[in-house]
Formats: C-alpha cells, structure tokens, sequence
C-alpha cells in the first residue's frame, strides 16, 4: 500500500525529530559533561580563593598578634632569661593571644621555650628565627618534630628589639588542623581533607582516614562505599610545603544527579513529540521557539546589567517551570546584590552605620553646618574593659553587649542624629544642631542606661563649628576627650573644649591631613605657650635630653630619635584644660589625674601619622619611673625605653629649675642634687649620674644648646 505523502512527511518528520533528538539528547551529555567539569572547577577556584583568604588573613592576625608581642616589655624580658622561666610564661602568652602555639628564642637563635607544638630545630623554624635576629619578620609553613602527632602551622616569627638591638625573637601559630578543614567546609558546602605526603591530618569528615595524592583535576574516589569527586586547588606560593595539599571532595550524585533528571526528562518529551506526528511535532517545536523567546530576551537584558520584567510562567508545564525559575533566579540575584550593596553602608551585628557610612555622612553634614552657620556634635562611645569581657563571658554574650548597645543608642539619641559603629567596641553619636553642652547630657544619659544594663561606657563628646571646624579635627577631638575619659577611670564622659585647651579642632584637622614633625610640633609648641612659666618647656627638654644622649656615647640616629621625642613628648597636653595646664598651685586629685592622661593622649595623636611611629615610646612613657611608681603603665628599669628614661631625667631637671607662680625654680646645683638622689628610685642610676656629671663638666652657655653640645 502506498503512503500518501503527507504520511511519509510525518514519517520523515518524525525520523528528523528522532534524528535530532539523538544529536540533541547526545549533545546535552556532552554539555552536561562539560558542565559538571566546569562546576567542579568553579568550585575549586573557590576553595582556592576562599583558602588564600583564610591564610593570609591567619598571617596577618599572626602578624598583628606578634608585633603586639614583641612590643610587649614582658615579651623582651623573657628573651634575655633563661629556659624555665621562658617556658613558665608561654601558657599565659598563648591564653593572651588566642593562638595555638608559640615560642620564644634568645638573642642566639636558641629556643628558649616553646608551647603547643614541638619544632626542636626544624629547618622551617630556623631559619624563621633567623631572619627575626636580622631584625626582620618571617612568615611560612612549619611542621611539628613530635613523634606523637603529626601536625603543621601556619608561623609568624617577629624580631625583639630593645634600645634599638636585636635580643630574641617571638614565633606565634595557627594551627592548620581541623577547625580549619571544617571552617572551609562550611563555607564552600564541601568536604575537606589536609593530608601531608598521602596521610591524613585533618578532615571535615571522621570517616576520611586516607585519600591518594590528588592534582588540581578532579578525579574519582570512593570513601565509605560513597564516590566523589576530589581535587586539591593550588595553595598560594609563598605558603607552600612539599607535600602538604588540601582535599576537596564533592559527592558525585551532587554533582550530576540534576543533569540526570533534567536528561530523563528529555527523553520522555522526545518519545511524546515523535508519537504525535508532524502536526504536533510543528506545532510543539513551533510552540517551544516562540516560548524560549521571552526567556532569551529577559536573559539578553540580564547580561547587560539591568532586571528584566517578570515572566508570565502561563503554564504548567516545563516551559513554565523555566520561566517560574528564571523570575526566582532574577529575583535571587537582585536580593543578593542589595544586601550586599548594604553590607557596605551597614555594620552587619548592629545594623547601625558602619565607619565609613558615618565619614561619608559626617562630610556632608559638615558642609550642611558651613552652609547654615550651625553647630553639630559627635560623641564617641567605647564600652570598658570589652576584651577582657569577651574573654570572661565569651565572643556571643560580648556580641549580644553590643546589640544591647545599639538598641540604647537608638532609643535614647534625638530624632535626626547619626548612629554608627565607628569600631570594635566603639560607636559613635553624630547630632546636627546641637552643641557639646546638648552632647555630654545625651552621653551622660546613655553612660547611666548602660550601667543599669550592668556594662558601663566610656565616651568623648566635641563640638563643630561653622568657623573653627573640621570633620577630620572634630573626630580626632572626640577621640582625645574619649582617650581622657579612659584613662581617668572609665565610666564617665569627657569633653573637648577648644576654648580652654591647648588647640582646636582647626588645628587638629590640620595635624590629621598632614601628620608631619613639624605640624605636631607646632602643636606641642602651642601647649608650651599657653602658659608662660612652661615655654620653652619641649625644647628646652629635647636639647637636655639630646647632649645626654651623646655623652653617654650614643649614636647619632638614636641622638636625633631622642631629640625629636623631646620636642613632642608633652603634645598630649592639647587635650587637658587651660585650668588645669594654667593652675598657679597644686593639682589637686581629680585634676593630678586628668594631667596623667597627657602621655596616653599625646601616643593617640602621633599615631595619626605613620612617620611618626618611632616617636611613641618617648612620648607614652617619660613619666614612669625606675621603680615602677610612675605611669601610665608603672614600668620599671630597663623595661622602660632608653629614650623614655632619658627624657624623664631632662624633663624633670627642667621643671625644678623652672620658675612656677607658687614657687621659685630651684638653683643647678640644688636641682642636680635632687637628681641624684632620685637615681635607682626615680631615674636610672646609670642615667642620673651620667646627667650631673655631665651639667658639672661643662658651663652654660647662651648659643648652641643648652650645653654648647648642639649641632
């Protein structure tokens, strides 16, 4: 019987959409193939990146944490002792820094005492210590030496230096073991292994006991009756252990199983559309291009950027769930990119502004201010003694202070105020007009709530002005007002009162955008002059300090070190009163106290400038004294820093000989006298008897120096 044609035109239809649909349904395994090689090589660019992340930022806290360290007085001491009393403090230095191991070498190369791990004299860690005794900081990959455990560390090593000499170092570790594997596990959805050289020494999974050495392709292997997919992403270069590698492992069916689904599926419609003929064939094909259009085109305006309108799904079918998913998908991304578009303008526990929203914000309404002649406030708040609570109660009840915080802030700040998380444990209150009066009220306020809320506050308050003022100086005075209120007890507030202190916020924005010598100094000058029976003080005191340095052999970069940390080691006065700076008699208490606040606030402005630096020892430290009575940290001999000790003798020898309005300065060698007797309580005996017999030996003079000794 002979078809008819429009019968072969069916049957010959149906071959083609058979034909097709081989080549097609052959087709979509190979790109499902591919796919999955591409999703796994997705992922492991991610690990990569994630794993990258996460050791640098190990070796930046590592960093940070041992820097900390080697500026510790304490840290130093142990370096110069012997091996028990090393090991003795190591529990507590590694209970202080939250690492997992440390040590501490002696000027040698020795190891003196280490804790959490045992190196002996591994390669890795020698030459770590190596470096350090060249004054410089190592970084790497060490192994432990312990036949008991196999275990490796990410390592910071951090030279000790005292008086400009090299005597010891100070390694701090992480070590890359479990917490790691499980941190990076859940952030990459999974499994990880560490193995060094094939054997395993940490993984996300208890059942991963061994795994075969793996490259950066992934290949096959079945761990508990389970496959996956393995691979082990690079690890950055200048990290990198022989055989150390970290392995990724994706479940296969993860991996696969939605192509499987969506193939099975295609061949069902195939199987459908070749039964029905040509009519339906058409009609489907027909049906299928005119529906992918709207699909292709949202996705064509998705490319360039933009979001596309919704799609109609219209059906139930899976053109229809396509479209369903595409408006989720769309959706998805649109919520994505909004939070993290808040991210940047958010601080994501409090909800608050973060620091940089709050200096966007503080900006504009600066010039806001100028434009309507308007005074605005900003109070900084730091909760007291935060760390230590965090380490007492834990990082989730130290987070839930915070969030209790903000929510005071919120309630009680006036309507129009600018709330911000300015750091840590820090945040500030920005109030367009009002003025510091309005500001230390509202402070006060909130101080009180957070005690009933059993935390308490400290907190800095400064005022903007249209004429005088500056955002950069308005936050440097508020953070000198907040450094007073801490160091004067806590739990109180202060206030930056640019009429009765040694500078203004002008002044202050002027020091914060240019942060050299001679700004600062020019502000330590300023101090100097507020009263007449200190000017002069600052260089007066540096050149004392300058000629003993040199007469006791010192070098000339370490003389020139003194010299300039003498000329500002009193610029932390810019923040105490004018009443106080300018008091004819005694200081009582309250007053002696704030007064003791001056060397913590002067180290607050020279760390605004990185050049600076060098400068901070000198200027935090020339009130203490030999016997550890003095402050603000009462320490004692040698702990205290050459410079410091040698401006203390300097400073002091000019205040006796000073005159006051309630005393007559003091005759030389009655003040030399004074400084003798102090040496070994006040000052370094060393010191002490070097400067008198350094005033004896040589007569004033009224050009160059003090002593004739100036270049």
């Amino acid at each position: 019987m002979q078809r008819s044609l429009a019968s072969k035109l069916s049957w010959l239809f149906g071959l083609l959409i058979l034909a097709m649909g081989v080549v097609v349904l052959s087709s979509f395994a190979y790109l499902s193939a591919k796919q999955v090689d591409r999703r796994l090589k997705v992922d492991s660019k991610a690990v990569q990146t994630l794993l990258e992340q996460l050791l640098r930022d190990k070796k930046l806290q590592l960093t940070t944490l041992g820097q900390f360290m080697a500026n510790s007085p304490r840290v130093r001491y142990l370096a110069l002792g012997d091996s028990e009393t090393s090991q003795q403090a190591l529990p507590a230095l590694r209970q202080d820094s939250h690492v997992d191991a440390v040590a501490i070498s002696d000027r040698d190369g020795h190891i003196l005492g280490q804790l959490g791990f045992s190196l002996g004299t591994s390669d890795s860690l020698s030459q770590g210590v190596r470096t350090a005794l060249t004054q410089h900081a190592w970084s790497g990959v060490v192994s432990s030496t312990d036949s008991s455990s196999r275990s490796i560390y990410l390592a910071v090593t951090i030279p000790l230096v005292n008086g400009g000499y090299c005597v010891g170092s100070v390694t701090v570790a992480y070590e890359i073991g479990v917490t790691m594997a499980r941190t990076l596990a859940r952030a990459t959805g999974t499994q990880i292994g560490i193995q060094m050289n094939a054997h395993m020494l940490a993984s996300s999974m208890s059942q991963l006991a061994k795994l075969p050495a793996l490259g950066i392709s992934p290949r096959a292997v079945t761990v508990r009756d389970i496959e996956y997919m393995a691979f082990s992403p690079r690890l950055p270069q200048d990290l990198t252990v022989p055989g150390l590698e970290f392995a990724v492992l994706r479940r296969t069916d993860e991996v696969t199983g939605p192509y499987q689904g969506t193939t099975k599926s295609f061949v069902a419609i195939l199987f459908l559309v070749l039964s029905a003929g040509v009519y339906l064939g058409q009609r489907f094909t027909r049906n299928i291009t005119q529906s992918l259009d709207g699909i292709v085109l949202a996705a064509r305006v998705l490319q360039t950027g933009a979001w596309p309108e919704r799609l109609d799904p219209g059906r139930d079918d899976e053109i229809g769930f396509l479209r369903s998913v595409f408006n989720d998908m769309t959706d998805s991304l649109k919520s994505s990119q909004e939070k993290l578009l808040s991210l940047i303008h958010k601080d994501p526990l409090t909800e608050l502004d973060n620091h940089r929203s709050l200096q966007d914000k503080l900006e504009r309404q600066a010039q806001l201010c100028r434009a309507l002649g308007e005074t605005m406030s900003l109070i900084l708040f730091d909760i007291d003694n935060f760390r230590e609570f965090n380490t007492q109660y834990g990082h989730e009840r130290g987070d839930q202070v915070l969030i209790e915080f903000a929510s005071l802030l919120r309630r009680f700040a006036p309507q129009g105020a600018i709330i911000a998380r300015y750091g840590g444990e820090e945040f500030a209150v920005l109030i367009p007009r009002s003025e510091k009066l309005q500001a230390e009220i509202l402070a006060n306020r909130l101080r009180e709530q957070a005690q009933e809320a059993n935390f308490t506050v400290s907190a800095g308050c400064a005022e903007f002005r249209p004429d005088t003022g500056d955002p950069e100086g308005l936050t440097l005075a508020a953070e000198l007002a907040l450094s007073r209120a801490k160091n004067t007890g806590r739990n109180r507030v202060a206030v930056f009162d640019s009429e009765t202190s040694a500078a203004n916020p002008a002044e202050l924005r002027r020091f914060a955008q240019e942060g050299s010598f001679a700004t600062i100094e020019a502000l330590a000058a300023a101090v100097d002059a507020k009263d007449p029976y200190t000017e002069g003080h600052s260089r007066r005191v540096a050149e004392y300090a300058r000629d003993l340095a040199r007469f006791i052999g010192q070098k000339p970069e370490f003389v020139d070190l003194v010299f300039r940390s003498g000329t500002l080691h009193d610029v932390g006065k810019i923040g105490v009163p004018d009443a106080i700076l300018k008091k004819p008699g005694r200081l009582d208490p309250e007053e002696q106290a704030i007064m003791e606040t001056h060397p913590v606030l002067g180290e607050l402005i020279a760390l605004k400038a990185p050049q600076l630096q060098p400068l901070l020892p000198g200027v935090r430290h020339h009130h203490e004294r030999f016997d550890g009575k003095g402050y603000p940290d009462q320490l004692a001999g040698e702990a205290i820093p050459l410079v410091a000790r040698i401006l203390a003798v300097a400073d002091t020898y000019d205040a006796m000989t000073s005159d006051r309005p309630y005393r007559k300065g003091l005759a030389v060698e009655i003040a030399l006298g004074e400084i003798a007797k102090g040496a070994g309580s006040q000052f370094d005996p060393g010191l002490a008897e070097a400067f008198v017999r350094m005033r004896k030996s040589r007569p004033d003079t009224t050009e160059g120096g003090v002593l004739g000794l100036a270049a």
